[in-house]
């Protein structure tokens, strides 16, 4: 099982925004949510732990987990005999070229208050490494599991449906900085 980085560009803010708040209502109703995203890599596989990233100048960081599941078998891409080398996880809907996998939300925060990409890079996380939907190395998807998991338990104390009700930024992120590093930052 591998853990993903799905980065969302300028392009795509006003749709995952829209997601965003989707999902947390879906999310505080204890209801599951699925979202469709491209995947410009033949590698993802149901079970893969995904991450979402907002790029850009406004307000980078992580704001979004969840878990890689299964195509319905109807809607599988690789029930195509030119698309047997594609696992269950992809569908037969494409982005522009690339195909796309469903991926179940587990937590979300609003994309105006992400998990800032300042502080994975002073974990030393280096998101330019990846492109979208690429597997990560070990070190750094602990780096961020550690940092998206710390932080929505600030946000929310632990529980996803509260992530809507986030304290301003800065307190969150004075709690986070209290936080003991883990092996992964030493």
């Amino acid at each position: 099982m591998a853990t993903r980085l799905f980065i969302v560009g300028r392009d795509y803010l006003d749709l995952m925004a829209r997601c965003v708040d989707q999902a947390l209502l879906a999310l505080s109703r204890n209801q599951p949510y699925l979202l469709t995203w491209s995947a410009a890599v033949k590698s993802v596989q149901p079970r893969d732990l995904a991450f979402f990233f907002k790029s850009g100048k406004d307000l980078p960081g992580l704001f979004a987990a969840g878990r890689v599941v299964e195509a319905e078998p109807v809607h599988r891409l690789n029930k195509y005999p030119d698309c047997t080398d594609y696992s269950n996880a992809y569908t037969c809907e494409f982005h522009k070229k690339n195909p796309t996998v469903l991926i179940q939300l587990s937590s979300v925060a609003r994309l105006d208050c992400p998990f800032p990409e300042e502080r994975l890079v002073a974990s030393g996380f280096d998101r330019s490494k990846y492109r979208s939907g690429s597997e990560m190395k070990d070190t750094d998807a602990e780096r961020l599991k550690f940092a998206w998991h710390s932080y929505c338990h600030l946000i929310g104390g632990g529980g996803v449906e509260q992530l809507q009700k986030q304290p301003a930024p800065q307190k969150v992120l004075k709690g986070f900085d209290s936080l003991k590093p883990g092996p992964m930052n030493r």
